[in-house]
């Protein structure tokens, strides 16, 4: 077996596993889905009063794994703020998707 391809099989064998461990430690994005600031007085009571955090603490309990949420990529919406959301928020009413 080549050098070159030697080199190409260690790195194709611990690839996944880097990729597994990066995606752990990597930061998760704040929301770029909706400008706090621009938000109307009532949503921002609301936010406030569920304790919306713009980045869960805890990556298996934030918006993109709730029921609530709907979306794909980078926004969604959440059915209890009603008002766009990223999937690293969280908020108090999370609940986890089934299945």
């Amino acid at each position: 077996m080549d050098k070159a391809r030697r080199q190409f099989l260690q790195i194709a064998a611990i690839a996944p596993i880097a990729a597994v461990a990066l995606g752990r430690l990597a930061p998760a994005r704040a929301d770029t889905c909706a400008d706090p600031a621009n938000l109307p007085a009532a949503q921002k009571s609301l936010r406030k009063s569920l304790e919306f955090v713009e980045v869960s603490k805890d990556p298996a309990a934030r918006c993109g794994l709730c029921a609530f949420y709907q979306g794909k990529g980078d926004c969604g919406t959440c059915q209890i703020l009603t008002s766009q959301v990223s999937p690293a928020s969280f908020c108090s009413s999370f609940a986890a998707k089934a299945g």
